[in-house]
């Protein structure tokens, strides 16, 4: 009986399927390749004077407001930057105080000032973009939750629950997030992924 084209190409399908079920071949790969894509991840920095001087200071002006309890005092921290931080994932905020009452959980917005200075207080990664850094805190933002030392489990449980952490483990990171350019723009603050 004579071996046809699909025949053989089955044949070498399966001998290879054995060979690399053999040698362990697509579990040593999927190591690899995991391992690849922690190693590519940016490091966690954690020391704020190492910071641009215009990005300590956005940071520093953000903290202040956040630490005053009073959200009129945010107003003054989003006139001084160059531009409306993205405050939504989903739409374009146009009153970002209200926008920041209407979210927060006390309707007066002190949970967000409490969230800003949580993340704010957290550990950073600097994000290269072609032409700039970007300050992102926290650093699960841009590293994900997967991982993770037992301090920066502690850090992480600050932010959100230990369920909402395992959920995120396989969805990725999509609580609060904040992001300051070297120049010290205000880019961005939203939740989400």
């Amino acid at each position: 009986m004579p071996i046809n084209d699909s025949c053989l190409n089955e044949v070498r399908a399966l001998c290879l399927a054995i060979t690399l079920a053999v040698t362990g071949a697509p579990t040593a790969f999927a190591e690899e390749s995991a391992k690849a894509r922690h190693d590519a991840r940016p490091p966690v920095q954690r020391d704020v004077t190492a910071l641009p001087a215009p990005v300590q200071d956005m940071r520093v002006s953000i903290l202040r407001a956040a630490s005053s309890g009073n959200l009129e005092e945010m107003r003054y921290v989003l006139e001084r930057n160059e531009i409306m931080p993205v405050l939504s994932a989903g739409e374009k905020v146009d009153k970002p105080l209200k926008h920041w009452r209407d979210i927060s959980g006390d309707g007066a917005g002190l949970e967000i000032m409490a969230v800003l200075i949580e993340i704010l207080t957290s550990g950073y990664v600097v994000a290269k973009q072609p032409d700039t850094e970007m300050y992102v805190w926290p650093h699960f933002a841009a590293r994900g939750v997967t991982d993770l030392t037992p301090p920066e489990k502690v850090e992480l449980f600050r932010l959100v629950s230990p369920k909402e952490a395992e959920r995120m483990a396989e969805d990725g990171y999509d609580h609060y997030r904040l992001g300051i350019g070297a120049d010290g723009t205000w880019h961005f603050f939203y939740e989400g992924g």
